[in-house]
């Protein structure tokens, strides 16, 4: 699958969209063929058009469901929970939060300890032949930083460690955090990320959030918030489309879809922006 269009797309080739889509909860999962198993979901990408779809390195049946999307030629992108969020699942929030007002020196041990983790899954994705990962790690939200956003230097030197080990095996690296993190874009470049995945961000900032990335030098991917109805279809259309006409872009839900509602809403968003941009670089 050396010619993928989301492999294409990540490549810094000619721009291009890439569409796919990314989580699915087990409520869409238990309307998909087969009750959403590894062989349904390889068919509801097929009949939706996906060029990739998101794939939990953690999940059971993980590397099941990346052979059965690779067999239609769908790209799974294999999703490594990050340093930041193991620690916070097995801790809390709270406590990670407060550490890193003193730059998480508290922590140093457990999160080195989920790295390694991390760098293990990594590991079984590139045995495994995929090679787009993304390594996941929340470091804000729609509404602001969930942690001192001085102590965020202190992490990129694992996530450089996520990204080299990635690219060092021959794949291409995403960042995916929620919230608007262009002020770190750069420190994600250096790390040897070539995208980032814009998960929820504050309102109204969606557009400015995306062009921010790209201008930063990494490819934006999302675009559709799955859960804001306040915003039309139509709206968010034009908005991905002129994106896409901008540059590389790959295009797909902001982390998660829920319901139904959420993955029609999130199709028929990909099925407009193919129009609006037919004569521009989205593959059709």
């Amino acid at each position: 699958m050396s010619d993928s269009v989301l492999w294409r797309a990540l490549s810094g080739g000619p721009p291009i969209t890439a569409v796919g889509v990314t989580w699915l909860s087990d409520e869409v999962r238990a309307v998909l063929p087969e009750g959403g198993g590894p062989g349904g979901l390889a068919a509801f990408a097929v009949g939706a058009g996906a060029q990739f779809v998101f794939v939990d390195a953690g999940a059971d049946h993980a590397l099941q469901e990346a052979r059965a999307l690779r067999q239609h030629a769908i790209e799974p992108v294999w999703v490594v929970g990050g340093p930041l969020g193991s620690v916070a699942a097995e801790l809390g929030w709270d406590r990670v939060i407060r550490a890193s007002a003193s730059g998480f020196a508290s922590l140093q041990t457990e999160i080195e300890e989920a790295t390694r983790t991390a760098l293990a899954r990594v590991a079984v994705g590139l045995r495994g032949g995929l090679r787009v990962h993304v390594i996941a790690d929340d470091l804000a939200s729609d509404v602001g930083w969930l942690v001192d956003p001085a102590a965020v230097s202190v992490l990129m030197p694992h996530y450089r460690r996520l990204a080299g080990a990635v690219t060092g095996g021959g794949g291409r690296a995403i960042f995916h955090s929620d919230g608007d993190l262009r002020t770190v874009c750069p420190q994600l470049v250096r790390c040897g990320f070539v995208a980032l995945h814009v998960g929820a961000v504050p309102s109204g900032s969606l557009r400015a959030v995306l062009r921010g990335v790209r201008t930063c030098g990494l490819i934006p991917a999302g675009g559709i918030p799955a859960a804001a109805a306040e915003t039309s279809v139509e709206e968010l259309a034009r908005l991905c489309a002129e994106v896409a006409l901008e540059g590389a872009f790959v295009l797909c839900d902001d982390g998660g879809l829920m319901t139904s509602e959420q993955l029609t809403r999130v199709t028929e968003v990909q099925r407009m922006v193919r129009t609006l941009a037919a004569e521009g670089p989205v593959p059709r």
